[in-house]
């Protein structure tokens, strides 16, 4: 159940205490999730490089744009992507652009930042994203 949740860590505490009639810390149902995560996922760091690496060799063999930051521990703080039909379409549809995010509802408790384009046809091209 907790696997699927795309709840608060305060919403889950209140929920399994008042569930199971615990008074559980939220920072033990913290710990709790983390771990889950980490061992559903991996760590986060791994991906995050592994993600930089898929972006880096994806940029390079097809002519396209991505862009990281970090932060002084060398975690990831912010990352861009943009392929090059993404960049033709942004230049050549940029009439009407719609820009759409999610407030850190991803396991990198990062936002997302969809960015798209209506095109001649009356359809939608995502033409960058970001997190």
């Amino acid at each position: 159940m907790l696997r699927k949740t795309t709840s608060d860590t305060p919403t889950i505490t209140s929920i399994i205490n008042t569930e199971f009639e615990t008074n559980f810390h939220w920072r033990t149902i913290y710990y709790q999730l983390n771990k889950l995560k980490d061992e559903e996922y991996g760590k986060l760091s791994q991906d995050a490089l592994n993600l930089i690496k898929m972006l880096e060799n994806d940029a390079r063999s097809r002519n396209d744009f991505y862009a990281f930051n970090t932060n002084e521990f060398n975690e990831i703080t912010k990352v861009c992507y943009m392929t090059e039909r993404m960049q033709r379409m942004s230049n050549s549809f940029n009439d009407v652009i719609i820009i759409g995010g999610s407030l850190k509802c991803n396991r990198f408790n990062m936002h997302l930042l969809d960015v798209v384009v209506i095109n001649n046809l009356g359809k939608t091209s995502t033409c960058f994203f970001s997190l």
